[in-house]
């Protein structure tokens, strides 16, 4: 056998090229490069003396730049090849697998370093183990001895300063400016704290398939069993080498997806005084975490203080749709579900199947205690748009991915909370995700290592309102907060464990109790409002100074609208600076530096919408102004009405921006009221995630615009200037009077009622 192999070389050495052809071959490559430039030169050559310049230039350029590039390609051909076999191919094993899977998505230098900052380290205190071992140090002559030592001690070095780089938690970052500070500017009736408890005793169970190989709330001991159901067309790529190990993991696959959940809900018999059921449900579902490190749990802290409150809250388990290690072993490259999103919504809504059949079934400990007429779907990361898929699902009657799968779901959905979601995972038709008639919350942090744009605002944007009804939609942005903590299976970690932990900076995230204060504070709120008619709450939203007693202290930037209210102005008809949204009026501009409408861009990606931008600086004569000119009798103003509009920095400032809203009627008369008298407008919240800008990856922005709902009654204005006639509003003006320059984005210009 090893004669015949041998023979075998010897008869392919005999069919390779000798050293004549192989010349011949770079003569004739060469050759046909040239006239392959020559012809593009003459394509790129105008007429005249330029055409010989430009011929000859191009020419010169494309031999020299073949030249060097052949040349320096040999230069990195021989340089590793230099290096022993045996180095040369754990060097590129392991720089590989530690540029794709174990610090992946990082920028390219700094993929470089850090890969750097693990072979340079081991491969010099590997060199000195190994020759100490094998009896090498007799061997050595001084010099080499010299080296060898250190080589060990930078080797020893490099790694400590390494891993104490890795431990330690990050410069700190001074936190953001507070422009929404100081008395609330709109009057509300008091409310009590939305997150102290309730009057209601708390109990708690789980249900689930009664098989869970993993957990037992969900196998042996789970209190209710349900069945399976199947998932299948809404999930792709559960297949394959990596779709089997999960199936190996889980013990089903995409065909019989369980439905396991856990429940808090009022005691039966507690706080009589205060009414029994049926009770509001709310269901929430966490978003893509290592599939291995369950994330149900964590939510805990919002179903004890929901049930206390007369809400009966259910976790859902969708565990097995998230990523793992399995998803990776195909060479480093993810292998893991691909836009599953639509399942982890249809799924929300399966669960709401089941709970209509225990709500309807007697003798189950949930017959007749859900009020399936006052749902509230909510989630974290993708969970968050998960929950908006629902609530579009819910008013289908089929998949739109296919006619064939028939929905029959019509469940009470009141309202939609999101937690830090993505958005556009899932593009129904090509489209992102339709709403409407329903309440919409969204909150996110400035210092999300996850999510780092504030895509639910996207979701928010989309949201619309058909006719009358008592929905509201409201955003919270707020300083320090990151993408874990708003679960407590997840932490202050936004990038997993190992490793990257250590390359996020979480020396200037706000404690994990603060963070879930706010979650607390806003979502029970917010479901007090939508799903008890708790109008009390509803203001807090408008102004979130009103619940500042019960928050901590930190930069917010909100937004929020309702049904009512008539636009003026939301610059997403055209792309016309002049023109506006509401029919017959006109917007100018005088001494602006910048004026025009574009899409609004954020960290990365855009709003899915538009604006107009303004642009001032100190060079101009008189106060450079914006206005909207209202045609003739279109708005039956009033007093008690409110004059609202959207305002967001353009760029990143040192301190709060102010200027001033000017009104006038036909008959000129004007009044003023200056910006700060409901707040200044927040800077924009500059923050690198990653404890180098080196390692951000390409494209990414350190801080993007956040729009802030402004609000001004009109009887405000009029009490400035008791002349003033707000049922004849003629212009709307914003005048830049009050800093020197700027840059300001412009938003949903309206009157509400």
């Amino acid at each position: 056998m090893k004669g015949l192999l041998e023979s075998l070389r010897g008869w392919i050495r005999t069919l390779l090229p000798g050293p004549d052809a192989w010349r011949g071959a770079a003569y004739g490559a060469a050759a046909l490069y040239l006239f392959a430039l020559a012809a593009f030169a003459l394509g790129q050559a105008p007429r005249g003396l330029w055409a010989i310049v430009t011929f000859l230039g191009l020419m010169v350029f494309g031999g020299a730049l073949a030249f060097l590039s052949g040349a320096l390609v040999d230069l990195v051909i021989k340089v590793v090849n230099a290096i022993p076999a045996l180095f040369r191919a754990v060097l590129a094993g392991t720089g590989v697998l530690l540029a794709m899977m174990i610090f992946p998505g990082r920028g390219p230098l700094g993929t470089v370093l850090l890969a750097l900052a693990v072979v340079v380290p081991g491969a010099l205190l590997g060199a000195a183990a190994w020759t100490l071992s094998r009896g090498g140090w007799q061997a050595l002559i001084p010099r080499h001895r010299a080296v060898l030592v250190a080589g060990a001690v930078l080797g020893a070095a490099l790694l400590a300063a390494g891993l104490a780089w890795y431990l330690w938690p990050g410069p700190a970052v001074d936190p953001a400016p507070i422009a929404l500070a100081g008395q609330p500017a709109v009057e509300a009736p008091p409310a009590e704290d939305p997150s102290a408890p309730g009057p209601y005793a708390v109990a708690t169970l789980t249900y689930g398939s009664g098989t869970d190989r993993h957990r037992p709330e969900y196998g042996e001991d789970a209190a209710l069993q349900t069945e399976s159901v199947d998932g299948s067309p809404l999930v792709d790529n559960w297949s394959g080498i990596t779709g089997s190990l999960r199936s190996a993991y889980w013990g089903f696959d995409a065909s019989a997806l369980p439905l396991n959940g856990r429940v808090w809900y009022p005691a039966p018999g507690s706080a009589a005084a205060a009414g029994g059921g049926p009770f509001p449900l709310a269901i929430i579902v966490h978003g893509n975490h290592n599939m291995f490190d369950y994330s149900d749990p964590g939510y805990a802290y919002l179903g004890e203080l929901l049930a206390s409150r007369g809400i009966v809250l259910v976790s859902v388990d969708e565990n097995f749709l998230n990523g793992g290690w399995t998803d990776w072993v195909m060479f480093g490259v993810p292998q893991d579900l691909k836009e599953e999103n639509d399942a982890r919504g249809w799924l929300l809504l399966e669960h709401l199947r089941q709970w209509r059949r225990w709500n309807e079934t007697a003798g189950n400990p949930f017959y007749g205690q859900v009020d399936l007429d006052r749902v509230a779907v909510m989630g974290h990361s993708r969970g968050g748009e998960a929950a908006a898929i629902a609530a579009f699902f819910n008013g289908l009657p089929s998949y739109p991915g296919s006619a064939n799968k028939l929905f029959d779901y019509g469940f009470g959905i009141r309202s939609v909370v999101a937690i830090a979601p993505v958005d556009g995972q899932y593009r129904p038709g090509g489209h992102g995700t339709p709403l409407e008639n329903v309440s919409y919350l969204v909150l996110q942090g400035s210092h999300d290592g996850d999510m780092r744009s504030f895509d639910g605002i996207r979701q928010f944007n989309r949201l619309r309102f058909e006719g009358q009804g008592d929905w509201f939609k409201a955003a919270v942005y707020f300083d320090r907060a990151n993408h874990g903590q708003f679960n407590t299976a997840w932490g202050r970690s936004d990038a997993g464990r190992f490793a990257g932990r250590g390359l996020l900076n979480l020396a200037p995230i706000m404690p994990e109790e603060e963070q879930r204060q706010i979650a607390r504070v806003l979502i029970s709120a917010f479901l007090e409002a939508t799903l008890h008619d708790r109008q009390e709450y509803r203001p807090i939203f408008r102004d979130l100074r009103l619940g500042q007693a019960w928050l901590p202290s930190t930069a917010y930037v909100t937004r929020y609208a309702e049904p009512g209210t008539t636009w003026l102005a939301n610059f997403d008809e055209d792309l016309n600076a002049r023109t506006a949204t509401l029919p017959g009026a006109t917007a100018g501009g005088q001494d602006l530096s910048r004026w025009y409408e574009k899409l609004v861009e954020k960290k990365w990606g855009d709003y899915d919408t538009s604006a107009v931008y303004l642009g001032w600086d100190s060079a101009a004569a008189t106060p450079p102004s914006y206005r909207l000119d209202l045609p003739e009798g279109a708005y039956p103003g009033a007093p008690g009405n409110t004059l609202v509009l959207d305002l967001a920095a353009g760029e990143v400032y040192s301190r709060p921006l102010d200027l001033t809203v000017e009104v006038a009627d036909r008959a000129g008369q004007v009044a003023r009221l200056a910006l700060s008298r409901f707040a200044p407008l927040q800077p924009q919240i500059e923050f690198h995630t990653l404890k180098h800008s080196l390692l951000e990856p390409p494209g990414m922005r350190s801080a993007e615009p956040v729009f802030q709902t402004y609000e001004f009654s009109l009887a405000a204005f009029q009490a400035s200037n008791p002349g003033l006639d707000v049922a004849s509003l003629a212009t709307i003006r914003l005048i830049m009077d009050e800093s020197d320059e700027g840059l300001v984005i412009l938003d949903n210009v309206g009157i509400r009622p």
